[in-house]
């Protein structure tokens, strides 16, 4: 079922999956969304361990966000100052082998 119309939407229960509810609620926060969003999780108290496990998993996100965010600002700085940046060369130890699936197709 497709529900990005919607703009209200009510979780009943959450699993430790904090991929999945972010995904969800962004299709609901999609681009051309034209009414304001009400999001509602409702969980109950046996639920705490997944509640807190799910709100740690946001707040790593947002910290690894932040982090990407800060570093591109860094490269992006340095590349229109002109300033080389220090790289790492990578040198496969293995040779890549594809699954025989793959190849038939």
């Amino acid at each position: 079922m497709n529900w990005q119309h919607c703009h209200n939407a009510a979780y009943v229960g959450l699993s430790d999956s904090f991929e999945e509810l972010d995904q969800s609620i962004h299709r609901i926060h999609r681009y051309g969304q034209q009414h304001e969003c009400h999001i509602h999780i409702i969980t109950s108290e046996l639920e705490g361990a997944v509640v807190r496990n799910v709100e740690r998993k946001r707040a790593d996100h947002e910290r690894m966000t932040d982090q990407m965010i800060a570093q591109m600002k860094d490269l992006n700085t340095a590349s229109v100052k002109g300033l080389a940046r220090e790289t790492t060369h990578y040198g496969a130890s293995k040779i890549m082998q594809l699954p025989a699936w793959l190849i038939a197709a």
